[in-house]
């Protein structure tokens, strides 16, 4: 039971970043779009 708990912890910590990180990863991605767009126009 133990063991079940710190893996459903490791993953939630492991998901948590990976969602922040993809997040960022994103926004920085719309925002070069939207440069790209500004040189375009």
């Amino acid at each position: 039971l133990c063991m079940n708990k710190g893996k459903e912890y490791l993953w939630n910590y492991h998901r948590y970043f990976y969602t922040l990180f993809h997040q960022h990863e994103n926004d920085r991605h719309v925002s070069e779009a939207a440069q790209i767009a500004e040189k375009l126009y």
